[in-house]
């Protein structure tokens, strides 16, 4: 009899261990991630020292066959030069000024 109760508590020890474990584990509210929209990507809301890792998906400007550095984007110079890409995606099917893109670029 004894080992009976025993066993029993501690069957009843194990779930409520168990349960608490899996309540520490489970996000009650999970904050939708931002995504970029032309280019600008809004981290106002999220507290990056509690929130879960973001991925970098959205609208971004692409230049096709060019690399940037901070100067250009300065000047605004080349502003036709860049079409909208959603990321994550290939750019095989978006054009440019009239001309299908290429894969690579």
């Amino acid at each position: 009899m004894r080992f009976k109760n025993i066993t029993i508590a501690f069957i009843v020890i194990l779930v409520f261990a168990a349960a608490m474990f899996g309540l520490t584990t489970i996000k009650f509210s999970k904050k939708t991630a931002p995504l970029a929209n032309q280019g600008i990507f809004n981290l106002a809301n999220w507290d990056l020292n509690k929130d879960e890792n973001i991925s970098v998906n959205g609208q971004w400007k692409f230049y096709s066959q060019q690399l940037k550095n901070i100067k250009d984007f300065a000047s605004h110079t080349d502003e036709q030069s860049f079409i909208y890409g959603d990321v994550p995606n290939n750019w095989n099917n978006y054009e440019l000024n009239g001309k299908k893109l290429p894969g690579l670029g």
